[in-house]
């Protein structure tokens, strides 16, 4: 219900960044409330979008993990890692998340750390390395406005780079504090 007033804010023309911005309970929710928003401007606000779309993204972090299990321990070893990730992703407990529409706060946060660190995975220099870099940015931004455990993307990231084998990795670091 917390999205209701900001559903009919919206449908009336009346909602401010101030709407958007504002906390709910710990959290600034302002990437999944946008998504949520566009969902019921195309659908009239029928939550069960909302869980598909919860259930979108937590199909696109398979195949992200599926990336990185491999390239930490290759395609044969990497088999049993997926399976446990996978089964913790899409277990039975997770179903209350996939049918609340407003759990797709947790989702958008896990896109976006698993988009972060793919980005920052294996960073080349050059003009490629800059816009993976950007990438992981953007990341660690839609997570911070998901919930208030998405700041701990940057940590993450900022662990990342501490490890890149970069030309610019204390330039990179700097950006990243700033």
């Amino acid at each position: 219900w917390v999205w209701s007033p900001l559903v009919v804010a919206a449908h009336t023309g009346t909602l401010t960044w101030g709407d958007l911005w504002a906390q709910q309970n710990s959290h600034r929710t302002v990437v999944p409330t946008l998504i949520a928003l566009g969902l019921a401007a195309l659908d009239g606000w029928d939550t069960r979008i909302e869980g598909l779309a919860s259930v979108v993204l937590a199909a696109l972090v398979a195949p992200a993990l599926l990336v990185l299990i491999v390239r930490r321990f290759g395609s044969e070893r990497g088999r049993w890692p997926f399976w446990i990730a996978s089964l913790l992703v899409y277990s039975l407990v997770q179903s209350e998340n996939f049918i609340w529409g407003f759990q797709l706060s947790w989702f958008v946060v896990d896109a976006c750390v698993l988009g972060l660190v793919l980005a920052l995975t294996g960073l080349p220099d050059g003009a490629r390395g800059y816009a993976r870099f950007a990438a992981a940015l953007l990341c660690a931004v839609a997570a911070s406005l998901s919930m208030i455990f998405g700041f701990a993307a940057w940590i993450v990231g900022f662990v990342m780079l501490l490890q890149a084998r970069v030309r610019r990795r204390a330039v990179l670091l700097v950006l990243w504090t700033a």
